[in-house]
């Protein structure tokens, strides 16, 4: 059962903004460091007790937006958030699909979520 799903495209050219495209382990880095990314995840997890793991290919040739992976990022995260029991866990994937030039990032629940150590 999936919770939410988006897509984003994979970039190769700046935007009109400036932002360059980053790889997608690069962005994700990016999204990881955000006060925002880490506000949401610390909330839900003292809230309702929910524990999350994040799946994603260290792939090459993937570039995408960082601040667009990190917007999509949040939300899906708030929207399995808010779909799980307390004391429930999710999983957050990004798949990413050359041939289509996007990058999906699925949320469902997870039947077993490793605890970091």
């Amino acid at each position: 059962m999936t919770m939410e799903t988006l897509t984003i495209p994979i970039v190769r050219t700046s935007a009109s903004d400036g932002i360059a495209p980053v790889e997608l382990i690069e962005g994700m880095s990016t999204v990881s460091a955000s006060r925002s990314t880490r506000a949401v995840i610390k909330a839900y997890k003292a809230a309702a007790g929910v524990t999350s793991n994040l799946r994603f290919p260290l792939v090459a040739d993937c570039p995408v937006n960082p601040v667009t992976l990190g917007r999509a990022m949040r939300k899906v995260w708030k929207a399995a958030l808010n779909g799980v029991e307390k004391g429930g866990s999710i999983l957050v994937e990004l798949r990413p699909k050359k041939e289509m030039q996007v990058v999906e990032i699925i949320a469902s629940p997870a039947a077993t979520v490793r605890q970091a150590e």
